[in-house]
């Protein structure tokens, strides 16, 4: 039996989407409409970029809302669904900070806020932060032993932590979070990455494309990880994110493909629409529905889906009504 399936929303909130940062006023009503149509989460990412040239645009630093800002303005616009980041790099903040804002944020929802976490990738993030960048190794062993303060300071009243790299002593962290145990999802794909993800997580997530024969393959190496750490993959939600666009029928599909290649073109301007298709959530509702099943039998329990060519972005063609009306009757019970 295949496990739940939550359906989440990577919700816009930057300048560099090639489409703009909606209004705050707009982007309200947007979270409030998604929720109501029956999408049970909405993830926010943590970017400080200072140069996005290779994909044809430019930004500065801070060039997006912040994400544990943005939250709690979340957690005021709607009501049940769950609120996450995706992913904050662990390296921008100083974990018992985070541990503190990670609580704060829970109590403040009533309990649905999910911590998503990880090691930072794109070093001029981290230049335009005018923070360091450690090698990968270094980079994963913060995360390690970051996951482990933040886990003590969200579940103890006081709690007393070192390691070679963090450490707190008799820290208060209250009032704690709502939940008793705050979820943390982890993102990673090497190979290193997911041991720590098998030895530390939640939940774990990678994105934006994949086709079901790429994700095949990378939870073929988590399940490694997990048994190499004794740890039971099927205790560990298994969260995809990937870039939606449905149309009423193939020519609709077609129109729409045509509009994002308009609205971003420095995107997918050298893109067919069956490669765009082969990596995300993309076609008629027939066809997400059946690729829908084929991830949920890879063990997929939460999809993240970004209506926009670029995560995060978005786009009023790509068909969010569509999946609400014709494809979320079908998994909305099971949503938070």
């Amino acid at each position: 039996m295949t496990a739940p399936l939550r359906v989440g929303v990577a919700l816009p909130h930057g300048v560099h989407s090639g489409i703009g940062l909606p209004p705050w006023p707009d982007l309200k009503e947007l979270a409030g409409q998604l929720e109501t149509a029956g999408f049970g989460a909405f993830w926010v990412s943590d970017h400080y970029y200072t140069d996005l040239g290779t994909l044809g645009g430019s930004a500065g630093p801070g060039s997006q809302l912040d994400a544990m800002v943005l939250l709690p303005a979340l957690a005021v616009a709607t009501r049940r669904a769950t609120l996450g980041t995706l992913v904050l790099a662990v390296g921008f903040r100083p974990p018992s900070v985070l541990a503190k804002a990670a609580a704060s944020l829970d109590r403040l929802s009533e309990g649905r806020f999910e911590l998503g976490l990880g090691a930072g990738w794109h070093q001029p993030e981290f230049i335009a932060a005018g923070l360091p960048y450690p090698p990968a190794p270094e980079r994963l062993a913060q995360l390690e032993e970051a996951v482990d303060l933040i886990r003590s300071m969200v579940a103890e009243s006081r709690a007393t932590v070192h390691g070679p790299r963090f450490g707190v002593d008799a820290a208060p962290n209250l009032p704690q979070p709502a939940q008793a145990a705050l979820p943390i999802l982890l993102a990673a794909s090497g190979t290193r990455a997911l041991r720590t993800v098998a030895r530390k997580a939640d939940a774990w997530n990678v994105a934006w494309r994949y086709s079901p024969e790429a994700y095949a393959a990378k939870a073929a190496e988590f399940e490694q990880a997990c048994e190499e750490v004794g740890r039971d993959p099927r205790s560990v939600r298994r969260s995809l994110g990937l870039v939606a666009l449905v149309g009423e029928n193939q020519d609709d599909l077609t129109r729409r493909f045509e509009e994002w290649r308009r609205q971003a073109p420095w995107l997918i301007r050298d893109t067919s629409l069956a490669e765009t298709a082969d990596r995300g959530l993309v076609g008629t509702p027939e066809q997400v529905r059946e690729r829908i099943e084929e991830y949920r039998v890879l063990g997929v329990t939460d999809l993240v889906l970004s209506f926009s060519p670029l995560p995060f972005g978005w786009s009023s063609v790509a068909g969010w009504d569509i999946v609400a009306e014709e494809i979320l009757p079908a998994y909305v019970e099971t949503s938070r």
